[in-house]
């Protein structure tokens, strides 16, 4: 499912297999890391940034979460009535500098600073 007949354009080192650049990818997604700080035990980065745009691009991956709803539907089954939202808290704007020149205290948070403010959520 996640292969890709590819013909090799040149000689080279032979392509890494499938499985640990899908752990890698497990990882990422696991930790919420960024592809720099993959650990050695994995493939280079590049390398694994390089299969992941691949499958994405032929589908591969959309193809196993297809795959994996199917199976988990089977085995435990899915309320696909209920649904959900997801939502990310980001940090309110710094403060700003007045007309002066001045640089505005801030808190911790809109609610520590004695002005008006708000918290963006996404």
């Amino acid at each position: 499912m996640l292969v890709v007949n590819k013909p090799r354009q040149k000689p080279g080192r032979p392509r890494v297999a499938d499985r640990p650049i899908f752990d890698a990818l497990i990882h990422l997604a696991r930790t919420g890391s960024q592809w720099c700080t993959l650990p050695a035990e994995f493939p280079p980065k590049s390398t694994v940034h390089d299969r992941f745009q691949e499958w994405v691009k032929h589908g591969c991956l959309e193809a196993a979460w297809g795959l994996l709803l199917q199976s988990y539907d089977k085995t435990l089954g899915i309320d696909w009535q209920w649904q959900s939202a997801d939502g990310c808290i980001v940090k309110a704007p710094l403060g700003k500098r007045t007309a002066q020149g001045e640089a505005q205290a801030t808190g911790a948070n809109p609610t520590d600073r004695g002005k008006s403010g708000s918290k963006r959520h996404l």
